[in-house]
């Protein structure tokens, strides 16, 4: 059995101040080093328990994967006062460390963004055993992307989930996570599934209108990807149900148990109620 000492073997997570680009450089080259010794099973095993933060939009950033291995599992950032998110810029996080990692990565608190770099290439030398296990905390990638999550983003990144797509698969796992727990950068996927779904048409108090479409959307998602479908649709607009009805003027889902002919659309308010079957 390979082992998995975090921050040995495989990354820990962290919650300090990091330089997040050179925090992952590192780790790659580490990995690709491990790859090209020989070691192909310390490597994949390191290589897959390291999650990529993504932030809104959801833009793969070009450079974060590696040609030896599958793509990093990914996540999107679930933080309040995330400016990035907020301003829609895009960009990573790699909140991981190990012994990998050289001591500047650490950024103390009175460094400057445009101070980081600098202080990175003064501090070379290499962690040690405690400054990896102050920095970091007891976290497992398996709790946070699930393995059959990490398959439904492969899908919708190589377009083979019919009309999902990456951003909304993330926008639902977003809101989902937030309405359920803490507001952390690395949060434990709670299985949707364990969970009844919201009566259509009805307030759910405890995870709000948002949270409970999000809540039906990733139940069928995850139902379909257990059953092999092929065609994942799209979120209903009202419920979340995945369907592969869309509005003809604006394109947004709407199953067939929230269409109402001749009613207008609750997104575009277009009156000529005209759906198609993808």
């Amino acid at each position: 059995m390979q082992r998995k000492l975090p921050g040995i073997d495989i990354p820990a997570a962290t919650e300090a101040k990091i330089l997040h680009a050179a925090a992952f450089l590192e780790f790659k080259s580490h990995v690709e080093r491990l790859a090209r010794e020989g070691s192909d099973a310390a490597a994949y095993t390191c290589w897959m328990h390291g999650i990529e933060v993504l932030h809104s939009p959801y833009v793969i950033t070009t450079g974060t994967d590696s040609e030896l291995f599958p793509p990093l599992p990914k996540l999107p950032c679930c933080l309040d006062d995330c400016q990035r998110c907020a301003a829609h810029v895009g960009g990573f996080k790699f909140p991981w460390l190990g012994l990998w990692n050289s001591r500047g990565v650490v950024l103390p608190d009175d460094v400057a963004p445009a101070d980081a770099w600098a202080y990175y290439y003064q501090h070379q030398d290499p962690m040690d055993l405690l400054l990896v296990a102050a920095y970091t905390k007891h976290k497992v990638a398996a709790d946070i992307v699930p393995q059959d999550l990490y398959g439904l983003q492969l899908r919708c990144s190589a377009g083979d989930a019919g009309q999902l797509g990456l951003g909304e698969l993330f926008d639902q796992w977003r809101s989902w996570l937030r309405c359920t727990g803490p507001h952390e950068l690395l949060p434990v996927f709670l299985e949707p599934r364990h969970f009844p779904r919201a009566p259509r048409g009805r307030p759910w108090v405890a995870w709000g209108r948002e949270g409970a479409r999000a809540h039906r959307a990733l139940c069928g998602w995850l139902e379909c990807q257990d059953a092999g479908m092929l065609q994942l649709g799209t979120a209903c607009t009202e419920c979340g149900d995945p369907t592969r009805r869309v509005c003809w003027a604006c394109c947004v889902g709407m199953c067939s148990d929230c269409f109402t002919w001749r009613e207008p659309c609750s997104t575009c308010g277009g009156r000529k109620k005209m759906f198609a079957a993808g």
